[in-house]
């Protein structure tokens, strides 16, 4: 079974922060809006909206606050909103240790 996220609830918009140690660590993670399909895909085809759509996004010290040790617990925290209000939170927790 294939869903189709309908090009009527698009643009979807994107927000994401990470946090470490519970602080905001980087406020922009990313920001933007995912388009609706139009009849510029090349090649052109059919459709009426997005199976899926990749999103990049990728973090480093040179986004955290200057001098911050940078083990820690992070978590990522996404918000993405259809064109109704509707949408999905993502939170993504990982760790960075130090060096052995």
């Amino acid at each position: 079974m294939r869903t189709i996220i309908p090009n009527s609830l698009f643009p979807i918009h994107v927000d994401g922060i990470t946090y470490r140690d519970g602080e905001v660590f980087n406020p922009l993670l990313f920001s933007g809006d995912v388009l609706a399909l139009d009849d510029q895909l090349s090649p052109p085809f059919d459709v009426d909206g997005h199976s899926h759509f990749p999103l990049f996004i990728a973090d480093n010290a040179d986004f955290g606050a200057s001098g911050v040790s940078l083990p820690g617990d992070y978590t990522y925290e996404i918000t993405m909103l259809d064109s109704a209000g509707e949408g999905w939170s993502i939170e993504v927790s990982f760790v960075v240790r130090e060096q052995c």
